[in-house]
Formats: structure tokens, C-alpha cells, sequence
């Protein structure tokens, strides 16, 4: 089920991490972590497993130098900055340390890591008189889940993809085996999900609206994908290798606008046609109001056969839809949804 809510925060005053506090008080010592009873016999003899080739050097070292410059607070190797991370006085503030250093891009800095989930509250909260009077939702617990960087707004898909160099190599590819191996560069990548994006806002697709697909791990996947994020759409996927039924459990769920497949898949060095397949599944998505296409990628030998009573329809005559509309980005909530994910299945229908 897809939930859909306004968004209603309270930036809550808390302790600057600069501010004095016995910091050390809040470190575990590893003994309590690993298990203080010297009987057991994994914490009697520990040794080293591995540790960096250049000690001081690592992007976790680089991160620590990066609060200490922030905010004057030297934390002392990887045990401090654990704390730091979970100590309800800092916590979020390691989360805005963390976006800054990974240099994510969005409207605005963000200034607070996270808030208390105002609805989730309210849910489970009614003998309090407001939702933010009980003290239960600063005392650093996950539960109800938090709001995460409730200021800004960003976009997966632009911080993968801008700022990159142009010809620098971003995907490797090949089919099953090593074979056809090939390289795409960034730039290419980003002409590719410009093309798609511009198809999928010239075939309907808007914010929110879900798209899917039933296709094997290539290059087309990553550009769908990406495509579908840019635009605020959710992206979900099926293994072509699952039978129609199973496939349609995950379909009829979340009605997509638009799906996306393979007319063949390379498995255990054999081609198998998925046109009858993708047939089926098509002509039940006609049943859902949402449904717009079924596009299918052709593979070479397995010719892709339009049937506009099942709205299946080529890539290429997907791809003509478009109206040169350049790539842009629509800037979200960090807590915006991006991704449809199931469980297995096996028991019971895949949920």
C-alpha cells in the first residue's frame, strides 16, 4: 500500500556538540560491545583480521578531521565516532556532519539530521496532549521511524549524476559470461536518461506515479531507473526469470503506469523468449486504471510484435515519444519514496 502524507516537523533545541558534557561517558568499552565474560572463546584470543594500509589516511579519518573543523571536537579513532553517532545529544548532528561531507546536493544545507515523525506520534501517542510534549521522541529511539533532513530537498538520481567528468567511465557492461564487454561514460549515461526521462513525461508519467519492470541486470535497467527517479516516480523490479503469476502479484499491487522488459534474456548460455510472457502480464494491467504501456527491448533474433490491445509497444517507438525535453531534476523530501521492493513470495503472495 502507498502512503502519502504532508509533512509537519519541529526543529527541537538541543546541545551543541562544542557544548561541555562528558562526551567519554557516553563510549562503550569495546568489552562491553564484544561480551565481558573472558569464558567465551572468541573474545579470549582476538587478533586482528585487517586494518587499513594507510592509517590516518582513510575517508574515515578524513571524516572525523572534517567534525573536529566543524566543531572543534576531537574525536579519538573509530569507538568515539560511534558515539558520537548515537549519543541522543549529537546523533543529529552526525547526520548533518555526514551530508555535508558526502557533499550531497540540495536546495538548502541542512541544518538539523532529523525530527520525530509528527503522524507516526500522533498514531500511537494519543494519551499525550501534543505529539512533541512526550519526551520519549528525543531520547534518540528509531521507533516511531524519524524524519531524516525534514529542511531540504534533493533528488537521487541529480546527485549520481551531476558533477561528474564527462568522459569518465561510470558502468561496465556485458552479457552473462564476461562477453560483450563495454564501457559507459558519464556523459553518455546522462544523455541516455535524458532521453528516457523525456519519453516517460511525454507518455504520462509524474510525480509519484510507479514505474516497473520485469528485466535482467543491464544498461537500460540503470537508465529507467534513473529516469523514473528524476522525475519523483517510484521504480520497482521484477527477475525475468519469475513465472507470470508471480510477476503479476508484484504488478497488480502497485498499478504501474509504464513497465518495462526484455523481448529475450541470456540464462545458462541460452536465449529464452519473454514476448508470450510480457503478453500476459499486459493484457492484465489493462484491467488497472494507471496503465499506460508495456514497452518491451527488443533482443537480436527475438523481434518485438506490437499488440495495441495489451498497450505492448516497442522501445523504439517508446523512445520516439519524446520532445527533446531536457533532463531536470524534481527536488523531493528526503524521506520521498524512490523504490517498491517485496518479499520473496514463497509462502504466500509477494507483499
Amino acid at each position: 500500500m502507498l502512503k502519502f502524507c504532508s509533512l509537519s516537523f519541529v526543529l527541537i533545541d538541543a546541545p551543541k556538540v562544542n557544548e561541555s558534557f562528558n562526551f567519554k561517558a557516553s563510549i562503550l568499552p569495546v568489552d562491553s560491545i564484544v561480551g565481558s565474560s573472558r569464558t567465551m572463546a572468541h573474545t579470549a584470543h582476538r587478533r586482528l583480521l585487517w586494518t587499513p594500509q594507510n592509517p590516518g589516511r582513510t575517508e574515515t579519518d578524513r571524516f572525523i578531521r572534517f567534525i573536529a573543523q566543524r566543531h572543534g571536537l576531537l574525536l579519538k579513532g573509530y569507538q568515539e565516532l560511534h558515539a558520537y553517532s548515537v549519543d541522543k545529544r549529537t546523533a543529529s548532528d552526525f547526520w548533518v556532519d555526514l551530508f555535508l561531507f558526502m557533499n550531497l546536493k540540495s536546495d538548502v544545507p541542512p541544518r538539523i539530521g532529523y525530527v520525530a515523525n509528527v503522524s507516526s506520534l500522533l498514531f500511537i501517542s494519543l494519551r499525550v496532549e501534543t505529539p512533541l510534549s512526550n519526551n520519549k521522541q528525543r531520547d534518540g529511539s528509531f521507533f516511531p521511524p524519524l524524519e531524516f533532513f525534514p529542511e531540504v530537498r534533493l533528488n537521487f538520481a541529480q546527485n549520481l549524476l551531476m558533477g561528474q567528468e564527462h568522459d569518465a567511465i561510470a558502468i561496465h557492461t556485458c552479457n552473462e559470461g564476461g562477453i560483450n564487454l563495454a564501457d559507459v561514460t558519464w556523459g553518455r549515461l546522462y544523455a541516455l536518461v535524458e532521453q528516457a526521462a523525456d519519453a516517460m513525461v511525454a507518455s504520462g508519467v509524474h510525480l509519484g506515479d510507479r514505474v516497473a519492470a520485469v528485466i535482467s541486470n543491464r544498461l537500460e535497467t540503470v537508465v529507467l531507473c534513473l529516469a523514473a527517479l528524476s522525475i519523483g516516480a517510484l521504480w520497482s523490479t521484477s527477475s525475468p526469470d519469475m513465472g507470470e503469476q508471480g510477476i503479476l502479484d508484484r504488478l497488480l499491487q502497485i498499478r504501474p503506469k509504464l513497465v518495462f522488459g526484455e523481448s529475450a534474456v541470456l540464462y545458462n548460455g541460452k536465449l529464452r523468449g519473454l514476448l508470450l510472457k510480457h503478453t500476459g502480464c499486459a493484457t492484465r494491467l489493462t484491467e488497472t486504471p494507471e496503465y499506460q504501456n508495456y514497452v518491451v527491448i527488443p533482443t537480436e533474433g527475438f523481434p518485438v510484435t506490437q499488440k495495441p490491445e495489451a498497450k505492448l509497444t516497442s522501445w523504439s517507438g517508446f523512445l520516439g515519444r519524446g520532445t527533446g525535453r531536457r533532463l531536470t531534476f524534481a527536488q523531493l523530501p528526503f524521506s520521498h519514496p524512490g523504490f517498491i521492493v517485496y518479499s520473496s513470495g514463497t509462502v504466500s503472495g509477494a507483499v
